[in-house]
């Protein structure tokens, strides 16, 4: 009888293996012997001249450059258009009602605005204070809300927060040390337990009204009975004179299937006055198109281009997902490093290296 020890055994049982080739390093040393400062690797077997891969590295590195920085002053004016209609779409939802014509019983209600297609990364600017109205920011992340009532003492603590960062600056901008705030017992207490009365002592402690905007930062994955359970506590606030609320939402799918994980009664609250901002309109075609065409423009008698990889590059283009300039961009960069580590005549693209034609090149 055959007996296994446990070595054996164990190596039996693995689900997968890892397998190192080997290789002789003098084959390596061949393309490289260590003189080359660049990742690039000598091609022509190993015979191509360590000036010949320097250039071409260099090449590519000053084409690099040139691309990103056309790249680098496309994605700031996405950024500031985007941070641009965040920021309008925000003044008109929490605009006094005095400004719209209507009573401001009419409008106890809360403010809602959807971003589609936006990411953790997506900026937003508040509108400027006003002599009446505070603008305060919240940001809320899913991990903030294991439950409504840490989610509730989150919103307060970074409220005051905000709050106190405002005050300073002001009394820094008037050039002195004091705030100008002094909080009575009740609103003390209130601050230390985190409690509703906060939102209700607002205005009487800092002397103006509050816009509260709560940005929930990828919305579809809080707890939706925790999200709910919030929405329907800050329903009280609408009591509150002086007070409005306006949520952010950001959602990576669409209103409806966000809105298929709520029940109607929490729809109808965040539904009464709502705004959309369609990120996903913004980062779409119209800046793939600036992006490639300034890689066009940056290898126009450079870089000889196939019908297929330009044929490949506009099918990806064509697929308008969240994340198309990412991938439009890694796969022009990657484009752009393969043909120079490939490629030995991609040196003479620059005229001046005509002094490395020999008979390797022919």
């Amino acid at each position: 009888m055959h007996s296994m020890d446990l070595g054996e055994f164990a190596e039996s049982q693995k689900q997968s293996f890892v397998y190192t080739p080997k290789f002789r390093k003098d084959g390596i040393d061949k393309f490289d012997h260590g003189s080359s400062p660049v990742p690039f690797v000598k091609l022509f077997e190993g015979k191509e001249s360590d000036e010949s891969v320097l250039s071409r590295w260099m090449l590519y590195n000053k084409l690099h450059a040139d691309f990103h920085a056309t790249v680098d002053d496309i994605l700031a004016s996405i950024d500031k258009e985007v941070v641009s209609s965040i920021s309008n779409t925000i003044q008109e939802l929490i605009e006094p009602a005095s400004t719209r014509a209507k009573s401001y019983a009419q409008t106890k209600q809360f403010k809602t605005l959807i971003l589609l297609g936006s990411d953790v990364d997506t900026n937003i600017e508040l509108p400027e204070d006003t002599p009446d109205y505070y603008n305060v920011f919240v940001d809320l992340e899913p991990k903030d809300a294991p439950n409504v009532r840490l989610l509730l003492k989150r919103v307060i603590f970074k409220m005051l927060e905000a709050m106190e960062l405002k005050l300073q600056e002001q009394a820094n901008a008037s050039g002195t040390d004091d705030t100008g705030i002094e909080y009575d017992e009740d609103v003390a207490r209130s601050l230390r337990l985190y409690d509703m009365l906060v939102f209700e002592m607002f205005q009487p402690t800092f002397k103006r009204k509050l816009n509260l905007i709560i940005n929930f930062k990828e919305t579809e994955t809080f707890f939706m009975n925790v999200f709910q359970e919030f929405i329907d506590l800050m329903k009280s606030t609408l009591n509150i004179d002086g007070m409005q609320v306006c949520f952010i939402f950001n959602l990576a799918t669409n209103v409806e299937k966000f809105e298929n994980n709520l029940d109607q009664s929490t729809v109808r609250a965040i539904s009464s006055e709502v705004r959309t901002v369609d990120l996903s309109n913004t980062k779409g075609y119209k800046y793939s198109n600036m992006i490639f065409q300034s890689f066009l423009d940056c290898v126009d008698r450079k870089l000889n281009l196939s019908p297929k990889f330009v044929k490949f590059i506009l099918d990806k283009m064509d697929n308008n997902t969240n994340q198309n300039l990412q991938l439009l961009l890694k796969i022009l960069d990657y484009s752009l490093m393969a043909y120079f580590f490939n490629n030995p005549y991609s040196i003479f693209i620059d005229v001046a290296n005509i002094s490395f034609l020999d008979s390797k090149y022919l």
